[in-house]
């Protein structure tokens, strides 16, 4: 299957794929809320669009404060001779603080990094995105950052994007 997309419109799609997060209120309650149960707990996210949601690639500079970042960005793609993308990869990277990492969801004990993973893949994996299309997920990374923050990497092919 085929994107046959113009660069251009890889733009688009990160901020279509933004809208979609921002909209998703699990998802903002996640990299938002640092408490124990941030599902539960009804004080209002920090300004998710800004402070915790960005469109480019982790720069390893950590945050100041403990805080859980999401990233979402296209680190390659393929052109077929007419110069038209065939292929695109996006990459959903969340970086998290040690602290913020141990929650509980339904009187569960879990990781915040594994459900926002979960969420983002139920979110973009179940129906084809307007602007976007299909992705496909292909698995994902664990990177070291330092001693108190660590990043896991999620990744997928995209199909269909116009």
């Amino acid at each position: 299957m085929k994107n046959n997309l113009r660069l251009n419109v890889l733009s688009k799609n990160l901020l279509v794929a933004l809208d979609k997060i921002s909209k998703d209120e699990k998802l903002i309650k996640l990299l938002g809320n640092n408490s124990k149960n941030p599902l539960e707990n009804n004080t209002e996210c920090k300004d998710i669009l800004l402070e915790n949601l960005f469109i480019e690639p982790f720069n390893m500079e950590v945050p100041q404060e403990q805080k859980t970042e999401l990233r979402i960005f296209f680190p390659e793609g393929t052109f077929e001779s007419s110069n038209t993308l065939s292929t695109s990869v996006i990459y959903f990277q969340i970086i998290i603080h040690k602290n913020l990492s141990r929650i509980i969801i339904d009187n569960e004990k879990t990781l915040r990094e594994f459900e926002i993973m979960d969420t983002i893949i139920n979110l973009f994996s179940k129906e084809v995105i307007k602007g976007i299309g299909n992705i496909n997920f292909q698995g994902y990374q664990y990177a070291f950052i330092d001693k108190d923050y660590h990043m896991y990497t999620l990744m997928g092919e995209v199909f269909n994007g116009q």
